[in-house]
């Protein structure tokens, strides 16, 4: 069980006191998408505190562990946080009077196509870490491993014109699959409707000449104005009934979604 502070400490004596403790420590996660630090994780200042009272419940502390943020974009903070947490291990092998036996070195990893050559800097900035070597070391990938396992086709189903600028309504948005990373990741790829004449596909494409693209914006479904996707961005001139795709959005999508003003973003395909 991971702790951060006096009263889980207190609440974990009366309830579980045999419970295998983990440190959370806060790491410096500033260049994350999503920082945790103000949220999560033991200050520097309150560590050696911390230990005192934990030696004190008689209460069995097993490593330490720590989290740079999600969707980290930065492969260095990985080695100042783990150092970190290596010093803090050090400490409270000294105060409890035995070694403590697990770093978990959290998640935040990227996970996207275009993303790899950063996952393999922050791999080898892992790997440079001298870690002793009676410390399991462990992580929490999830991001990682199903970012890129879905994307998400919305048809548009109304537009006008602005000043310029198109504005496409979609029939998914903040409040649907595409609240996680909106305005961040996520880039708008064209679909166009399928056109038939005596069962051949006559147009399925966008134009490959993305100078005639138009500045556009695109909003979501519902009455609420921050459910805005993007706002600006370059698209070809589309009609109601395309759709636009979103790729790589695996990641806090679908948990996210609610249906606010009755809109359900429950349909899911599978393919192989």
């Amino acid at each position: 069980m991971t702790f951060d502070n006096e009263e889980e400490l207190k609440k974990i004596h009366q309830y579980f006191p045999k419970a295998k403790l983990v440190l959370r420590i806060a790491v410096p996660d500033a260049k994350s998408a999503f920082p945790l630090e103000h949220k999560f994780g033991a200050s520097p200042e309150t560590v050696i505190p911390l230990l005192h009272i934990l030696l004190e419940l008689q209460l069995n502390l097993i490593g330490v562990s720590l989290h740079v943020g999600s969707n980290a974009t930065c492969a260095q903070t990985y080695i100042t946080a783990m150092q970190l947490a290596l010093e803090v291990i050090s400490t409270a092998n000294q105060i409890l009077g035995k070694p403590l036996e697990l770093l978990d070195i959290g998640g935040g990893f990227p996970g996207l196509s275009t993303s790899m050559d950063l996952f393999q800097n922050i791999a080898n900035c892992i790997k440079s870490v001298d870690i002793p070597s009676q410390i399991t070391t462990i992580s929490e990938p999830g991001r990682f491993f199903v970012s890129t396992c879905r994307s998400v086709y919305a048809s548009i189903m109304g537009m006008r014109q602005v000043n310029g600028v198109i504005h496409y309504h979609i029939n998914d948005g903040y409040y649907g699959n595409l609240g996680s990373d909106v305005g961040r990741f996520l880039v708008p790829i064209p679909v166009r409707k399928r056109k038939y004449k005596d069962n051949e596909v006559l147009d399925i494409s966008s134009p490959e000449d993305q100078t005639e693209w138009k500045e556009s914006k695109i909003w979501g479904p519902t009455c609420d104005s921050l459910d805005i996707i993007m706002n600006s961005c370059l698209l070809p001139e589309l009609q109601i009934g395309d759709r636009i795709c979103f790729r790589d959005v695996g990641a806090y999508s679908q948990v996210f979604s609610t249906e606010f003003c009755g809109y359900k973003n429950d349909r899911t395909l599978y393919f192989d």
